[in-house]
């Protein structure tokens, strides 16, 4: 049997009490620390990775099970709850290359597990309700609204000045609840690309990995934004939203899709890491530059910057680049 650090069920542990101290970073690292939680699935997806199912399932509920019971007894359950989240990226990014399923698919069904875990967890401890979507009426939301007006309130605004902040905030949470669905399933997306990113770069036990720069989003997802964009200029209310949604969702993944275009003519004009590192940063910081890569992503349909052979189908490693 082995022993010491060599020992399986250490490497879980181990890998389990990673995940678990990124989680827990905002809470003992201010404004900085969240972000070191957008990492805490990559210990659990690598000791898949490394070990295999068995000792990777073993992890991801010692982490599972710890961040409950440890918020529980805090007499925070939700922030408990909120870990499985990340819980659900892990265990498909993690368990995918087992089942043999393409890195691509993988981000988008990992996004898909997370996301609906988070709205299951969100919808059960009121943060949001149904019936109260379109106008904030959650007691969630309620509560919270409370708390910002009454801090105006004792900084000496008037109660007609009150009453405007109400609408302001009424009015522009009534719009990031609606467009809710599309921030949190891109969210997940994102979450998703990075962590399996990041493992398959520390991971050295597999094959080396298929490159970014040759991948390429599925055609059809053009006739899901054309639509969609169509919804937002011709239309209001429910059919606007639905569009305003898919418009995020679609934006993200030819977001990826440019940056495979950026990855393939920095590899092919032979850039320094400073270059790759310079790009990379404004890419993360500069929204407007971050519209720009979606865009070449997106008219990289038409005008195929790579000089792909268009007849070859998309590799199977996606966005994150695969096995």
């Amino acid at each position: 049997m082995a022993n010491g650090l060599g020992d399986p069920r250490l490497k879980a542990v181990l890998a389990a009490g990673a995940s678990l101290a990124l989680y827990l970073a905002p809470w003992f690292i201010p404004f900085v620390g969240t972000t070191f939680t957008i990492w805490c699935p990559a210990p659990l997806i690598l000791l898949y990775r490394r070990l295999g199912l068995g000792v990777g399932r073993t992890g991801l509920i010692m982490a599972a099970g710890g961040a409950v019971a440890f918020f529980l007894s805090l007499g925070a359950p939700l922030a408990g709850f909120y870990y499985l989240f990340h819980a659900a990226l892990a265990l498909v990014l993690g368990e995918a290359p087992w089942w043999r399923v393409p890195p691509d698919r993988a981000v988008a069904v990992a996004a898909g597990a997370g996301l609906t875990v988070m709205l299951v967890v969100a919808w059960s401890g009121g943060v949001f309700s149904i019936s109260g979507l379109s106008d904030m009426q959650g007691p969630y939301w309620q509560e919270k609204l409370a708390q910002v007006l009454e801090i105006y309130r004792r900084s000496g605004l008037s109660e007609q000045e009150i009453e405007a902040a109400r609408q302001l905030l009424t009015s522009l949470g009534g719009a990031i609840i609606r467009l809710a669905p599309g921030i949190l399933a891109t969210g997940a997306l994102l979450l998703a690309w990075v962590n399996l990113l990041v493992t398959l770069r520390l991971d050295r036990s597999r094959s080396a990995p298929a490159s970014l720069d040759t991948w390429q989003a599925p055609e059809v997802l053009v006739w899901v934004l054309i639509p969609a964009g169509l919804a937002m200029a011709l239309t209001s209310g429910f059919w606007f939203w639905l569009g305003a949604n898919l418009v995020l969702v679609v934006s993200l993944v030819y977001f990826f899709q440019g940056m495979a275009v950026i990855a393939y003519w920095l590899h092919r004009k032979k850039a320094s890491g400073l270059i790759k590192t310079v790009v990379y940063l404004l890419v993360a910081v500069e929204f407007f530059v971050a519209i720009l890569v979606a865009a070449i992503g997106l008219f990289d349909i038409w005008f195929n910057f790579r000089r792909l052979p268009s007849a070859a189908p998309p590799p199977a490693a996606g966005p994150a680049s695969g096995e």
